[in-house]
């Protein structure tokens, strides 16, 4: 598995390679002014958080993430003409959305898509398509996240490239996204003791909280269902801009996931100190600016300076190489 997870790396110079398609699907896709409709099943919705937030933020263009069932049932009616849906694999209600897709060409709405990796129905009747990055189906699970969440990063950040005006910000962005392959290497390779204590601080936890906000939010969906899925406990995310942190049992560990450039830091900050008062347990991953988090955290993992797009991508393979040693050795406990 760490053969795996040490594929991101790779997965993400793929992504970086394909920048020619990228340009050209943008070019060829007639974006208008929004809503852009983000859709995915269970396993894909994070990506489509991960998508709304990139596109509004870097592109400025509004968008609205939905699950497939939710978009069948009460979207697809009220869509207007000329509308974007843009659907993330694994599609799970197959045969309902490419139903869809006939009934947006009918309506004069388009569908777009995501190509390779998992099998998608809606590759032969979408209006156009961005390619994932070859072998993504064959990668552990965090390497098929992470070419979703990445690839939709991406695709905004070439779109805001395109289409709006040069901006220092969105410049800054694309440079330390085109060094996320070399950042992902170096942090999975060099970062053993911190990973350890965070994943014996894991073993010992009866519950879990993997909390962020903002652009961290979709990372803390993906790490709790990676978490719990590889070791058995309870992992449950929580969004620190819309509850408080309920108190943490002796036995239970909330993960933080920030960055000292996160637009919703102080939120965030708050959470993690609330938390810790309370008498939890708080672990964070986070960059060494951010001191606020630092305080009141027992252990924390220092990651580079990033702006939240690169920061968020690089927090998600660190997650999953927190969730499998951790499952490994859980699994391997012998029983009591």
């Amino acid at each position: 598995m760490m053969n795996q997870l040490g594929s991101i790396p790779r997965v993400l110079t793929a992504l970086l390679q394909k920048e020619r398609e990228f340009c050209t699907f943008v070019r060829a896709t007639h974006w208008g002014d929004g809503p852009l409709y983000v859709v995915g099943s269970k396993a894909s919705f994070p990506a489509c958080l991960t998508g709304v937030a990139a596109f509004e933020s870097l592109l400025g263009l509004p968008a609205m993430a939905r699950v497939e069932a939710d978009f069948l049932a009460y979207s697809l009616d009220a869509l207007r003409p000329r509308t974007l849906v843009f659907v993330i694999p694994p599609v799970e209600e197959a045969e309902g959305m490419v139903g869809a897709a006939r009934a947006l060409r009918a309506k004069g709405a388009r569908l777009l898509t995501m190509v390779g990796g998992v099998e998608n129905p809606l590759a032969s009747v979408a209006d156009g398509a961005v390619p994932l990055p070859e072998g993504t189906e064959t990668q552990s699970s965090v390497s098929s996240a992470v070419a979703r969440h990445a690839s939709m990063v991406y695709l905004a950040l070439v779109a805001a490239r395109i289409l709006n005006p040069p901006q220092e910000e969105r410049r800054r962005a694309e440079e330390e996204f085109e060094k996320l392959p070399e950042e992902a290497e170096r942090t999975l390779s060099q970062s053993s003791d911190a990973l350890r204590v965070l994943r014996e601080e894991i073993e010992n936890a009866r519950r879990v909280v993997v909390a962020g906000g903002g652009r961290f939010l979709p990372v803390a969906l993906e790490a709790a269902r990676e978490l719990e899925k590889a070791t058995g406990i309870e992992a449950v995310a929580q969004d620190v801009a819309r509850a408080s942190p309920r108190g943490l049992p002796a036995e239970g560990r909330a993960i933080v996931l920030s960055c000292s450039r996160c637009r919703v830091r102080e939120q965030v900050q708050r959470w993690a100190a609330q938390a810790s008062k309370s008498g939890g347990v708080v672990l964070s991953l986070t960059d060494a600016a951010d001191r606020g988090l630092r305080e009141s955290s027992r252990a924390v993992l220092l990651l580079p300076v990033l702006g939240e797009a690169a920061a968020s991508i690089l927090q998600l393979a660190v997650a999953g190489a927190l969730a499998w040693p951790a499952g490994r050795k859980r699994l391997k406990a012998p029983p009591k």
